[in-house]
């Protein structure tokens, strides 16, 4: 009878520290991949502003389409209104930014 108690106790045990153990994997996961996507996010806004400055300066839109892994896709209505959009080459990614920028 002790036998069997004692062995219903250490399989209780491991089962209670192995979801505590799941659970804090999972969470160590998640703010892992969280980081990765401000880290993303963070360098398509860079880049963003990298490429509103340029046309502020020069007037007209640079004929890059790539920055590392970052595409760069610009769209103009006319020579005033520009339409930039960034996004991250990797499909597991979902980093897109756009901002339309009117010059005076």
């Amino acid at each position: 009878m002790k036998g069997s108690f004692a062995l219903y106790a250490v399989l209780v045990f491991v089962l209670i520290f192995a979801t505590i153990s799941l659970m804090f994997v999972e969470t160590k996961l998640v703010n892992s991949q969280l980081d990765n996507h401000k880290y993303f996010h963070l360098q398509a806004k860079l880049h963003l502003d990298s490429v509103v400055d340029f046309i502020k300066i020069n007037k007209k839109a640079p004929n890059i389409k790539v920055l590392t892994d970052y595409e760069i896709a610009i769209h103009k209505e006319d020579n005033k209104t520009f339409d930039i959009f960034v996004g991250h080459k990797n499909q597991y990614n979902y980093i897109n930014l756009h901002r339309q920028l009117k010059l005076p």
